[in-house]
């Protein structure tokens, strides 16, 4: 059963680009987290904004009895959030939706992330490393090498991490998916490979094309908004390709789709299964 818990704010940075970080005490929500999970969070006590916002849990301490969040400031609700000092309280629903799904043995995972994005994908990283797997490499694509250096600082325990700027002030110069398909062709040393990703949707969709291309599967992470966090609001509706579990499941669109709801049948979902509009 689902619990409204309350979080005080342990520390609050603002960071370059909007964004920022914020650490809560919620010692019974900590333990409960999974990476790809989420939380709904009540800005201020009143009604205004009314709607909580979504926010991927970016990493946990349990025993300490702490929540973490990485987060962007797009509109009013999460300029408010950004504003949060020490001692603050905030009201959080969680955790919600479903997790990444565990690696095989002897399989490699690739983790592209793009600015916030890098929260689901960080925790799963440090998730698996508790079972002392470090097979994976983190790809993460920034603007500058502010903001690179920044989330660097955020995340000491990151392993095989590399950057992609826009304007080539740190790491390689590009888009991360280029930095992703430069590293697929040097590495071709036949071990099983599959691919986490969650940032911007064109982001996401390139990274499911060379997925496709490579035949490997992929996991995506989405950063849908949400009003409700439940699946009653259908606010969140994801144009899906269905398999034949899902015909039955869900009602299909004149044009042979469904639509699933990223809060409850995701937000990770199979990235091949997933129509991806045209950039």
């Amino acid at each position: 059963m689902l619990k409204d818990y309350d979080a005080v704010v342990t520390q609050a940075k603002k960071l370059p680009g909007r964004m920022f970080f914020l650490e809560f005490a919620a010692p019974e929500l900590a333990k409960k987290c999974a990476p790809g999970e989420f939380v709904m969070i009540q800005v201020e006590s009143g009604t205004d904004p009314f709607l909580r916002r979504a926010f991927s849990v970016f990493y946990t301490h349990p025993k300490r009895g702490l929540l973490t969040i990485l987060g962007k400031s797009y509109g009013f609700g999460t300029a408010l959030l950004r504003e949060k000092k020490v001692g603050d309280r905030v009201r959080m629903v969680g955790p919600l939706g479903n997790r990444f799904g565990r690696a095989k043995k002897k399989e490699q995972t690739l983790l592209v992330a793009g600015g916030v994005g890098l929260a689901p994908l960080y925790f799963y990283q440090q998730d698996l490393a508790k079972s002392l797997r470090r097979d994976t490499q983190l790809f993460l694509g920034v603007r500058s090498k502010d903001e690179a250096l920044t989330l660097k600082k955020l995340m000491p325990s990151a392993m095989n991490l590399q950057f992609a700027t826009d304007d080539g002030s740190y790491g390689y110069r590009g888009r991360v998916t280029d930095l992703l398909e430069r590293w697929l062709e040097k590495n071709k040393n036949g071990s099983p490979v599959r691919m986490l990703s969650c940032g911007p949707d064109p982001m996401m969709a390139k990274t499911v094309e060379i997925a496709k291309t490579l035949n490997l599967p992929i996991e995506v992470s989405l950063e849908t908004a949400m009003a409700c966090g439940y699946g009653i609001c259908i606010g969140c509706a994801v144009k899906s390709i269905p398999n034949e579990k899902m015909e039955s499941e869900f009602p299909k669109t004149a044009d042979g789709f469904i639509y699933q709801r990223a809060c409850i049948d995701g937000p990770v979902f199979n990235g091949h299964q997933l129509a991806w509009e045209a950039d």
